[in-house]
């Protein structure tokens, strides 16, 4: 009896000891995925400066696809004085349907740091457009 009772303590501190482990390789891979990151985030706001810069909605949604290359590209060219508001909001809602953080959530670490800083940008600057 007493052996059993010990054999059970040194399985529950064998499966302590593995889900110890199991936590130490999550948290050191959470940290290199950080490390991973704050490259990629330097890399990603570079790319960003160069796409917004001096830009409206209209070209942003235009030149999508030099920052991500699966834009879709509007059917006509938008211009700020010559596009509907229904044009600009298909095109919008194109692209963000492409570029959405929770589509692109099984992509690599640099692809879902774009997808999120991307959404984020047309995002607010179709806001913005709106009034």
């Amino acid at each position: 009896m007493e052996s059993r009772i010990q054999d059970e303590e040194r399985q529950k501190q064998a499966k302590i000891y593995e889900r110890k482990k199991e936590l130490d390789l999550k948290m050191e891979a959470g940290a290199k995925e950080a490390e991973e990151g704050a490259k990629f985030n330097k890399k990603i706001e570079l790319k960003m400066k160069d796409w917004i810069c001096g830009k409206n909605i209209w070209q942003m949604l235009n030149e999508l696809n030099k920052i991500w290359p699966d834009a879709p590209t509007p059917m006509k060219r938008l211009d700020k004085n010559t596009s509907s508001e229904s044009e600009l909001k298909k095109a919008y809602v194109k692209a963000i349907r492409v570029v959405h953080p929770d589509k692109n959530a099984g992509g690599s670490l640099e692809v879902r740091s774009l997808s999120k800083a991307v959404f984020t940008v047309i995002s607010t600057f179709y806001e913005k457009a709106r009034g």
